[in-house]
């Protein structure tokens, strides 16, 4: 008898033991994720969304036709795969992760690019796991928009007290770098400087080191609303606002405000040698928007027709710039690209969707 209970404390000690680890790994555990040195998304894909991003491999994309859900698809058009059952945007890869916002939760995850499909579990904060490997959310409070990049930079709003905030890929480490009532409407980053327009006195367009909090300089006094700020090599491009959608450029040390597209945009994006943007000419008695998508160099010059399509989103990945569209006649959608120069235009998938 002894004997018998001796070794059943045993065995509940160990299993205890067991469920204790099991219970940390399920828990608490986060693994290291190291940067890449590289942004997880372009600063432009972001701006519009961060519905479009890719490896070497894979094309991981908010699917539009399928509730927004996350997929990914080889670049030739097969192995189409859903990888989350949930909305999302502003996808983004670090290494051997995705980072994407849920957005019908406003939760913040990452989650390993080898998943074929995420199985949903509801433990205290809501994590992934498939095949024994954690996905894990890293912020369940409600952000509107987020960059990865050695740090997450993200607008927190509801029980953050409103506020631009940076923290460790794994969630932890969470630092205020302004509170949401300094900034009038547009942000964005570089590798050293958070860059925005100012609410305060008179405003103005502002950088403000991520490495050196006092550190802030007044770049130009600006008399829009200054939205889309994306920093691109010496300059930050940005609109006017919603009253004003012509393409701006300013010097990131010289100041100044150049106009250099003299169109209402509609929406734009900032790659390489170019910028690209879609104009919206007419709008049918179905609501589908008539207008086109162009090319311009960097100091607005040289515009160059590429579509005969509008786009609300433009998503731009080496040397392709991709887009979905949804035929309402047909109910066909369809996910394409063409290339910067408009030489080739590619369906990579499409599927009839029901009424």
């Amino acid at each position: 008898m002894f004997y018998f209970n001796t070794k059943l404390k045993y065995t509940v000690t160990v299993i205890t033991v067991v469920l204790l680890i099991a219970g940390y790994f399920l828990f608490y555990w986060v693994p290291s994720i190291e940067s890449t040195g590289e942004w997880g998304n372009t600063l432009s894909n972001t701006d519009n969304g961060g519905y479009f991003t890719g490896d070497v491999e894979w094309l991981y994309y908010r699917n539009n036709g399928d509730g927004g859900k996350l997929y990914k698809i080889k670049y030739d058009g097969s192995e189409d795969t859903k990888l989350t059952d949930q909305g999302v945007d502003y996808i983004s890869i670090i290494g051997k992760w995705i980072f994407y916002r849920r957005n019908n939760r406003d939760s913040y995850y990452y989650t390993s690019i080898k998943k074929s499909k995420l199985r949903d579990i509801e433990v205290r904060m809501q994590r992934l796991r498939n095949a024994g490997k954690f996905n894990r959310v890293i912020s369940k409070r409600s952000l509107s928009r987020f960059l990865v990049k050695d740090k997450v930079f993200f607008q927190g709003m509801q029980g953050l007290g409103g506020g631009i905030f940076e923290m460790d890929l794994n969630g932890k480490n969470r630092n205020l770098i302004l509170t949401i009532d300094e900034i009038k409407n547009g942000y964005n980053f570089d590798n050293d400087y958070m860059y925005y327009v100012s609410r305060y006195g008179e405003g103005g367009m502002y950088k403000k080191s991520l490495h050196n909090e006092d550190e802030k300089i007044k770049i130009v006094d600006i008399d829009h609303e200054g939205e889309q700020l994306i920093p691109h090599r010496e300059w930050i491009y940005h609109t006017g606002g919603l009253s004003d959608r012509y393409i701006y450029r300013t010097h990131k040390t010289r100041g100044g405000i150049d106009k250099i597209v003299n169109e209402d945009i509609t929406t734009y994006n900032v790659w390489g040698d170019y910028i690209f943007y879609s104009v919206r000419e007419s709008v049918t008695d179905t609501g589908e928007s008539i207008g086109k998508l162009y090319r311009v160099n960097l100091d607005g010059s040289g515009k160059t027709e590429l579509l005969n399509k509008h786009l609300s989103k433009i998503h731009v990945l080496d040397g392709w710039i991709y887009y979905d569209a949804f035929d309402k006649e047909t109910r066909e959608y369809s996910i394409e690209r063409i290339k910067i120069d408009g030489s080739i235009r590619e369906i990579i998938h499409s599927k009839i969707l029901p009424n």
